[in-house]
């Protein structure tokens, strides 16, 4: 009786050996190949020619899938906008009394005449006339700004002696430690991978603790970079 095999959406190989056993290796499309089925009655000539079998390939798919990022790593790659908050910072900060746009009449009538004063030079990056104002018995400098009408403070850099503290209880020193948990919020951890500075919103705008053994050796508030 002659027997008919029909293999319906199946990719297949017959392979024929120098006997009359036969074998039909059945592969679906981007699977691992089927195991061997034998048509012949003989298991020892089945062994046989099992053993002497080469695989044929077939080819195979990758699937890719495709997940939602964990809620952690979103929390930990933060959209936060650190120009913006060290802006915000900016404006709201101050060490002791002395704070960004404080005019030069109540710098004065704060702390006095400056000890120092550099040459009034006009600066390409806004095209405006900035002076150094020096209290080196102080521990206190400002980078004044002159407009048309009024001169303000447009930058604020402590040191030793100084003892002012920022609103936030920092002042010289104060350990790198409080510095962290103090401004953790506007921190950029991309920005702070130098250990010799901690800068809180970014470099173009914000307050940047200078530190050195471990503790506040500056703090600087303003631009550090135009």
């Amino acid at each position: 009786m002659k027997k008919s095999i029909v293999v319906l959406s199946v990719a297949f190989t017959v392979l024929f050996s120098g006997c009359s056993d036969k074998f039909i290796e059945v592969q679906t499309p981007d699977k691992s190949p089927a195991p061997l089925m034998s048509v012949s009655e003989n298991t020892e000539a089945d062994a046989s020619l099992e053993s002497s079998h080469v695989p044929v390939q077939t080819p195979t798919s990758t699937i890719v899938i495709e997940t939602e990022p964990s809620p952690l790593i979103m929390d930990d790659v933060s959209d936060k906008d650190y120009l913006f908050l060290g802006f915000e910072l900016m404006k709201s900060e101050s060490v002791g009394d002395l704070r960004i746009d404080a005019t030069d009449e109540e710098i004065i009538k704060l702390i006095g005449e400056p000890e120092n004063k550099s040459e009034a030079i006009e600066w390409g990056a806004d095209g405006l006339e900035h002076q150094s104002w020096y209290y080196n018995s102080k521990g206190i400098e400002f980078d004044m700004v002159f407009y048309d009408d009024k001169t303000v403070v447009e930058r604020i850099k402590i040191k030793s002696p100084c003892s002012y503290k920022t609103k936030r209880g920092i002042g010289v020193g104060s350990t790198k430690e409080q510095v962290l948990n103090s401004y953790k919020n506007e921190i950029d951890p991309v920005e702070n991978i130098d250990t010799s500075s901690v800068i809180v919103g970014s470099i173009y705008g914000g307050i940047i603790f200078g530190i050195e053994d471990n503790a506040v050796s500056s703090i600087y508030i303003g631009a550090a970079a135009e």
